[in-house]
């Protein structure tokens, strides 16, 4: 429970695969142009 890296890595060669770009446990797999902060409320963690 609580442990969606798991799930990130049996899928990563799939994503990869049908997206062309890599998945990595922990991240969100995408380059921000311009710095974003995580709001204080209502951010869920996985």
């Amino acid at each position: 429970k609580g442990n969606f890296s798991y799930c990130m890595v049996k899928l990563q060669t799939l994503y990869t695969a049908e997206t062309g770009v890599a998945l990595y446990p922990g991240s969100l797999g995408i380059e921000l142009a311009v710095s974003y902060d995580l709001p204080t409320k209502g951010v869920i963690l996985l």
